[in-house]
């Protein structure tokens, strides 16, 4: 019986000693939200080239995807906007990766692992209804030969993913908790 008691103790001690998540509320509702403006939007903007629908862990859809230039040659930098409308508030800094896969062609994938905003405006700041946008910076290779590049980008801690609801059919999601955002076309040199 003493041995169970001892068990008893030591459990209940582990138990009381793992730190839990404290609320962030008040560090959200505080933060300085003014150098990020032209990233904190009240509604999407019209004509997004990709739009979207996914549901990320009930907390965050996105919107959709822009790019600029809309058509890239192998060599040239590309800016990918995400635009992504909070549903309800974030206890975690989540960041966003980016696989850019090749489509119709054979290239290495491009990753763009980032936390939002430039790494300024994580996903534990963010207040419900805003439209966040997410600038990732991308160099496509000078040998890229692959004509489009399909974005693929999901939320992740570690080695935990975000999940997706997969109950809306018209979102192009893999099973794995990313989701297809949209292209970049490549104009190939010929």
């Amino acid at each position: 019986m003493r041995c169970r008691a001892i068990v008893v103790v030591a459990v209940v001690f582990a138990a009381a000693c793992i730190p839990k998540p404290q609320p962030i509320d008040d560090e959200r509702k505080a933060y300085d939200r003014s150098g990020f403006r032209e990233y904190i939007l009240s509604a999407p903007p019209s004509g997004i080239a990709y739009p979207n629908k996914a549901v990320f862990g009930k907390k965050i859809e996105l919107v959709g995807m822009d790019v600029e230039p809309r058509q890239v040659e192998p060599g040239d930098r590309a800016s990918v906007s995400f635009y992504f409308k909070v549903l309800d508030y974030i206890d975690e800094d989540w960041q966003i990766f980016v696989h850019m896969d090749s489509w119709g062609g054979f290239s290495e994938r491009i990753h763009g692992d980032h936390y939002p905003v430039f790494g300024k405006y994580r996903t534990g700041y963010w207040q419900r209804g805003e439209i966040v946008k997410d600038v990732l910076r991308v160099k496509v290779p000078g040998d890229y030969n692959a004509q489009k590049i399909a974005v693929w980008m999901g939320l992740y801690i570690g080695d935990n993913r975000m999940p997706v609801d997969t109950s809306n059919k018209e979102v192009q999601q893999d099973g794995q908790n990313r989701v297809n955002a949209g292209l970049i076309p490549i104009i190939l040199k010929k």
